[in-house]
């Protein structure tokens, strides 16, 4: 049961290593959502690229998935730093997002899924 619900937490984090985890379009995703100038959507994908290749390395390192420590401090850092990227307009937008809609987060790996 606790590595069912553990695995379930992880599996939005697992997109960041895919080959479809674009970061330039996540980070227009966000832009749409949000409404982020053309800067601060290159900048964030700057910083969801940078993810990915830390995920990947933290993949590498584990032979596999990372530890969910590991995942929850890249998802932490990642959030962060975003919201340094955002406007005082903007970031109580992103924070709504991160802390989720209907019950799930939509920041969940680093913006979950659709970001």
């Amino acid at each position: 049961m606790m590595r069912s619900r553990l695995l379930l937490l992880c599996a939005p984090l697992l997109v960041v290593a895919t080959a479809s985890a674009d970061p330039g379009a996540k980070a227009k995703a966000l832009a749409k959502e949000i409404s982020l100038t053309d800067t601060e959507t290159e900048k964030v994908a700057a910083i969801y690229q940078e993810s990915v290749d830390r995920y990947q390395k933290l993949e590498q390192s584990a032979h596999g998935t990372p530890p969910a420590k590991q995942l929850n401090e890249l998802r932490s850092a990642t959030i962060d730093k975003i919201k340094g990227v955002l406007t005082t307009v903007e970031l109580p937008r992103f924070t709504k997002l991160v802390k989720g809609k209907h019950g799930t987060s939509w920041a969940e790996g680093w913006s979950a899924i659709q970001l």
